[in-house]
């Protein structure tokens, strides 16, 4: 692979990763009234490190090898398993919500989007613990 196809593949797959983020941080700050609820600045830059995380560990697990870099990567590879339940789970809240709002209900939406996160959590537990400890040869 070219460097250039490689710079490429690399910016569509960071691009992906980074408006997933956005868009778990804009569903979990929404508010349904209409006041602007917003984050701290200090989960804008939490999501956002998250974001470029596993692309990060993944270019320097290329180059460098060491016990720091290895817990890293492992980190960002947990995060990114659990990404991959949060982000349904945030469509499936968006979902509820307008369901609930075409039918005229009043579903408290942060509750909802509480209750999908938790499930989420959940069911990427046993992937996590798994992957964590049954593998002898990783991490």
């Amino acid at each position: 692979m070219t460097r250039k196809r490689l710079t490429g593949f690399i910016a569509v797959i960071q691009s992906v990763l980074c408006l997933t983020h956005l868009f778990l941080y804009e569903t979990w700050t929404f508010s349904p009234g209409g006041n602007d609820a917003f984050g701290s600045i200090w989960i804008k830059l939490g999501f956002g490190l998250l974001s470029v995380s596993f692309v990060a560990a993944s270019l320097l697990a290329f180059r460098y090898t060491n016990a720091v870099l290895r817990g890293f990567y492992k980190a960002a590879a947990v995060w990114l398993g659990l990404l991959t339940f949060l982000f349904p789970a945030a469509v499936f809240s968006w979902i509820i919500f307008g369901v609930a709002r075409m039918a005229r209900l009043d579903v408290n939406f942060h509750l909802t989007l509480e209750l999908l996160f938790s499930a989420a959590f959940r069911f990427s537990y046993p992937g996590i613990r798994i992957w964590g400890s049954s593998y002898p040869g990783v991490g």
